[in-house]
């Protein structure tokens, strides 16, 4: 699949990045329960769980949850600043993003 494949080519590409930086789990963007109905298959979850095993780091599918619907991430302007202040909110005493891809806008 192309989740797996995207979770490997990180893997292979940023080993480093992981050995340095700490990390306590690997955590999947959550979703809406509604969006996961209408989706089906939510890369987020297989790219996190391919990347935990290796990486001997917990998988932590139910460590957030998405309470409300709201606008798709990749819809928002500055999505990076918006999860980080989300999670520092919350109770984070650090927050790592990495970022997996982007769409390209035509």
């Amino acid at each position: 699949s192309l989740a797996l494949s995207l979770a490997e080519l990180l893997l292979t590409r940023r080993r480093a990045w992981f050995g340095q930086t700490p990390v306590d789990a690997v955590i999947p963007v959550p979703h809406h329960w509604a969006r996961r109905l209408l989706s089906g298959h939510l890369a987020s979850e297989t790219i996190a769980h391919h990347l935990a095993r290796p990486l001997r780091l917990p998988y932590w599918q139910d460590a957030v949850a998405t309470t409300r619907w709201t606008p798709q991430q990749h819809l928002l302007s500055g999505t990076a600043q918006v999860v980080t202040r989300t999670l520092l909110d919350a109770g984070a005493a650090e927050v790592h993003i990495a970022v997996l891809g982007r769409s390209v806008r035509s």
